[in-house]
């Protein structure tokens, strides 16, 4: 078990710097033209210490990415969690625990809806992510399966 929490930690610490440091490197704004790269489809950063101003910006959609991306990080490792004893695959029994895939199916829910609506609220970007920011941030997230099956 502690070889699956360290993982999972050097796994997550490793995408969340690589994400909030050099995410503008390879993150697609689709949404608002004001917070994308000048002649790119690329998100600016969101950190301050690039210059950026939320006050005349709005909420950073590089920020908005590296929440939604550990979020999704987290969901991934509810399945990780559930089992202990080196078990390759983390969805058997599934049908066994009802309760379980509601709370994650609801956490899910309340993360779209979060991050559609919730701009004010919790300093997202407004209107969230698209559909490929939503791809990246699963991606990213079911990582952390890969990770636990290595």
């Amino acid at each position: 078990m502690t070889k699956h929490i360290v993982g999972q930690s050097i796994y997550q610490a490793i995408v969340m710097m690589v994400v909030y440091f050099a995410g503008t490197t390879f993150l697609i704004a689709e949404i608002q033209e004001s917070q994308k790269q000048t002649d790119s489809n690329l998100c600016i950063s969101g950190l301050a210490i690039d210059g950026y101003d939320d006050k005349t910006s709005g909420a950073s959609t590089h920020l908005t990415y590296c929440f939604n991306i550990f979020v999704m990080m987290q969901i991934f490792n509810f399945l990780n969690a559930r089992k202990l004893d080196d078990e390759f695959n983390v969805f058997e029994g599934m049908k066994c625990n009802s309760y379980f895939t509601i709370i994650v199916i609801v956490i899910f829910i309340l993360q779209v809806i979060i991050l559609t609506l919730g701009n004010l609220a919790f300093r997202c970007s407004q209107w969230g992510l698209g559909i490929v920011g939503w791809m990246v941030s699963i991606a990213f997230g079911s990582g952390s399966l890969f990770v636990s099956m290595i």
